[in-house]
């Protein structure tokens, strides 16, 4: 099917070179290494979650422009029906498919 990004290398040493420093009495105690990477509130992660939520946005539409998901047609007076995959608004994100066995695999091959 083709789907997954590959994280460029820059982006991967972003999330797992972070170093933290502890003030012991004032004094800098010295540095350890991050084991979970970025943190909620790091000034990085906003951009890191736009970058994500871009990603997914591209991978949705590659699934439905190839027949994988069906997303849902809306239909309006005389108007054409407009066809609604997904919607993203904030940290939310709303995904409309077939209640099936075959597009939901598809769907959490996209969200793996």
């Amino acid at each position: 099917m083709g789907f997954g990004p590959k994280w460029p290398g820059w982006m991967w040493s972003c999330l797992s070179s972070a170093k933290f420093s502890v003030l012991v009495n004032g004094v800098p105690a010295g540095f350890f290494p991050s084991t979970k990477g970025l943190r909620q509130g790091d000034p990085l992660s906003l951009y890191l979650f736009v970058l994500g939520m871009e990603v997914l946005d591209v991978l949705i539409r590659r699934a439905v422009e190839g027949g994988f998901l069906s997303g849902c047609n809306i239909r309006g007076g005389r108007r054409s029906p407009v066809n609604i995959s997904h919607l993203f608004f904030v940290d939310d994100t709303i995904v409309f498919c077939e209640a099936n066995k075959e597009h939901l695999t598809h769907l959490s091959w996209i969200l793996f």
